[in-house]
């Protein structure tokens, strides 16, 4: 019996279709030919996922049913399925644009699946994501909604390669590749995403987005400074409709949860080349953690209008407020006086009631894009100004077990930021042949700053050092009766003025060659602070940025890859002369396969890297910078991550779709030691969903599993004073989806998280704390299309 064949006819039955998004209630995923026809990668898949798939069939079987029955009743459903969506298709399908300004590729709501065809997000040049010479993910908007990934947090908890762990209030902390991601872009321009002024990044609202795109690996071409990690693409959704059409959804669900949005798009003009699209949504909730709780609420607007035929502008801003409440500064204390280790409930805060870490980002862009007979022309402005302010208490300390006493504070912090960043991009592109080859030029400018200004308070009166009974904690710790004078916290102006360009050379019909560069100014002006005794600056000028890649197709389906890519990031230390370190280099090697089938349905990647940082500040004895107690570093070989990643993206047919990351790497310091041991080494990443039919039409089921091994910090007992280590052991979480669509409007979509309430901790070893990861939680939701 040929299993994955039989599995296969099964799986390939297409059902009713379900709602897309606002902009287009096309189906984009009925079966092709290509798709239906069996493939030798296809049955290799099936078989390795669904060996017990072999017990159904058998018992089938046994019941008098044959296999060749059972396959001329599929091929009989099948048939009146296609028939029926055929007639479906007809009948919903609207016009689209099809000017200079629709997205060169079809927003991944249109399409309603887990694949993207083609991506600018590693090179800037439109490539599919077998052409592209780097590992990428897409998480697009049909898993956004099948996952309940409302944040950019939740995003990467479900993305491969990616850890997101949660220290406090502030939000996650993301590292891939064993280094921490600091990379964040918006339609392709750089953004701050976090540092030590951070203030709920991670929280931001992902209605606002079309799809996630990661690039792992060092992204320095187009990101200017950063680590060696990954870089985060964020792609907004756009007006893209020509007919009036929206979506409301009403959502509630554990801890209070509530919840409404809105998107709704449609043309402004008679004949559609000028769209309007307006999102906006108000979320609060309770959590898992006393006190604690949020309110958010989004506001987004854009325009696109097709000046003429080769001639598109958007225009866009959007309102974000996060309000959270009683938000923790810090873990929680893991020991008690005698040196045993703590075991919190989940629920234990060290937050007072009034304590708060909110935050308020208003952002404008502007795109203009023409096309001048070959060449393509995008010039684009993006301006973010967030503004911060937190009231906050550090509790420390090791309370006793039975009294709670111990637990001291240093006071309540008083902090208010404003981060103001502005980009301008002139980017310039154009294809050309020589012969019968096939080649692509992209060039480009851009032009950054960022100003950040933090002012903070010390309080003068009603300050209570010792918190009382911490085993009683209730959140009622005073709050100060008088605030100092404002000082300064933080204040700097960072500028990068780059230039960069890529070419794509078509060596021979399977092979093509990736060339890059970026020249980028960096300046850096740090003012005198409160934490910072002297101001300083530094000044990078035409550091090179070096990119390469290389293609081969070894069949129509399956392509080999090569690439080397760097980046850059600037520091503060001094050697024993005074001068300012070179900036950290980052350098990335990787080497894989990729992989397409079911007509580009479903795409896979194995890929193996290793990544170098070099000039790391090392402590150069006990030398210090000249006329300062500063110490003095010299640069040195730092830490190497070496590792492989295996991806499976897509549908399996048309009616499964799939999510598949298995990641794993070492990384090391130049000794050999293991570093970031907080984070996991191995993780597995896998989501599925599956559409019924028959008698449960309507119905979509899903499910989900996030492993990830052992993660641990080596500490100090500060009672005894001896070496510990505190672990967390490898663990599973895994979560559910169900989706029915009642009719032609109406969806009902429920997901439970942490189904068997796995109680495990989401960081440790943080300033001496853990924090605790969410408990079971539940979420339902109804929206109603039109």
């Amino acid at each position: 019996m040929n299993t994955p064949f039989v599995l296969s006819g099964v799986l390939t039955a297409q059902t009713r279709p379900g709602h897309s998004s606002p902009t287009d209630r096309s189906h984009s995923r009925h079966p092709t030919e290509d798709m239906r026809r069996p493939t030798a990668l296809h049955q290799a898949l099936l078989g390795a996922l669904l060996a017990m798939g072999m017990l159904p069939a058998t018992t089938i079987h046994a019941q008098g049913v044959s296999v060749d029955e059972l396959r001329t009743r599929q091929l009989i459903n099948e048939a009146n399925r296609q028939k029926a969506h055929e007639a479906w298709l007809r009948e919903n399908t609207l016009p689209t644009v099809t000017s200079i300004g629709q997205r060169e590729e079809q927003a991944s709501e249109q399409r309603g699946s887990y694949t993207m065809r083609r991506s600018r997000a590693s090179t800037g040049l439109s490539l599919s994501l077998r052409q592209t010479p780097q590992s990428v993910s897409v998480i697009t908007h049909q898993q956004l909604q099948d996952q309940e990934a409302s944040t950019l947090a939740d995003t990467m908890r479900y993305t491969p390669g990616v850890s997101a762990n949660t220290y406090d209030a502030r939000g996650v902390s993301l590292h891939a590749r064993g280094f921490s991601v600091d990379n964040l872009r918006t339609d392709g321009v750089p953004m701050a995403l976090s540092g030590p002024w951070s203030a709920g990044e991670t929280r931001e609202d992902t209605i606002l987005y079309d799809r996630m795109e990661v690039v792992r690996g060092a992204t320095g071409l187009f990101t200017g400074a950063g680590e060696p990690s990954a870089a985060i693409n964020q792609v907004r959704k756009h007006a893209d409709s020509r007919t009036l059409t929206g979506r409301i959804s009403l959502g509630l669900g554990s801890w209070k949860k509530r919840g409404i949005d809105a998107d709704i798009s449609g043309p402004l003009n008679a004949d559609g080349s000028v769209r309007g699209r307006i999102v906006a949504d108000y979320g609060r909730r309770h959590s898992y953690i006393d006190l604690y709780q949020t309110r958010r609420h989004t506001l987004y607007g854009v325009l696109d209008a097709d000046l003429t035929p080769d001639v598109h502008l958007s225009l866009g801003a959007s309102d974000q407020r996060d309000t959270p409440e009683a938000g923790m500064w810090g873990g929680l204390p893991i020991w008690h006086d005698d040196g045993s280790h703590t075991n919190w409930p989940r629920s234990k805060t060290t937050a007072p009631t009034w304590a708060r870490w909110g935050s308020k980002t208003r952002t404008y862009f502007a795109t203009l894009k023409q096309q001048l007979n070959d060449w393509s022309l995008q010039l684009s402005y993006n301006r973010i100004h967030r503004e911060s302010n937190a009231r906050l208490l550090w509790a420390m300390g090791q309370p006793n077990r039975d009294t709670g006493l111990g637990m001291t504070t240093t006071g309540a912090s008083w902090y208010d930021a404003s981060r103001k960043q502005q980009q301008v991009d002139l980017q310039v592109s154009r294809p050309f042949q020589h012969g019968d080859m096939r080649h692509e030029l992209v060039m480009g400018i851009s032009h950054a700053r960022l100003d950040f200004d933090a002012a903070g308070r010390t309080p003068t009166a009603g300050v209570q050092r010792d918190i009382g009974n911490f085993n009683a904690w209730d959140g009622s710790y005073p709050y100060p009766t008088a605030w100092g004078e404002p000082f300064v916290a933080s204040s700097s102006l960072i500028t990068q003025n780059a230039m960069f360009g890529v070419l794509r050379l078509q060596l021979s019909s399977p092979t093509h060659l990736i060339l890059g560069s970026r020249i980028s100014n960096y300046e850096q002006d740090e003012a005198a602070s409160r934490f910072q005794a002297k101001a300083y600056t530094l000044n990078h000028k035409r550091k090179v940025t070096p990119y390469a890649g290389i293609t081969h197709d070894l069949s129509p389906e399956t392509t080999a890859y090569a690439s080397y890519t760097t980046i850059f990031k600037p520091q503060a230390n001094q050697d024993r002369n005074g001068n300012y370190l070179s900036p950290i280099d980052g350098k990335s090697y990787e080497i894989g396969l990729k992989g397409e089938a079911l007509d580009g349905h479903l795409q896979g990647t194995i890929a193996l890297y290793r990544i170098q940082q070099d000039n790391l500040a090392q402590a150069d004895g006990d030398t210090r910078v000249p006329g300062t107690v500063t110490q003095a570093y010299l640069a040195a070989r730092g830490a190497r991550s070496t590792g492989y990643e295996i991806t499976v993206t897509g549908s399996l047919s048309p009616v499964w779709d799939l999510n598949l990351g298995w990641t794993q790497y070492r990384l090391k310091d130049a000794s050999g030691q293991d570093l970031n041991t907080d984070r996991p080494r191995k993780q597995l990443k896998i989501f599925t969903t599956y559409r019924l039919d028959e008698e449960l039409q309507g119905l979509t089921l899903g499910s989900g599993v996030t492993w990830q091994e052992r993660t641990y910090a080596d500490l100090t007992n500060p009672v005894t004073r001896t070496h510990e280590r505190l672990m967390q052991k490898s663990y599973a979480l895994v979560d559910l989806m169900a989706r029915y669509q009642v009719d032609s409007n109406w969806t009902l979509q429920f997901n439970v998280h942490n189904l068997f309430d796995k109680k495990y901790f989401d960081s440790v070893g943080f300033s001496n704390t853990y924090s605790w990861g969410p408990s079971r939680h539940y979420a339902l939701s109804a929206s109603y299309r039109f």
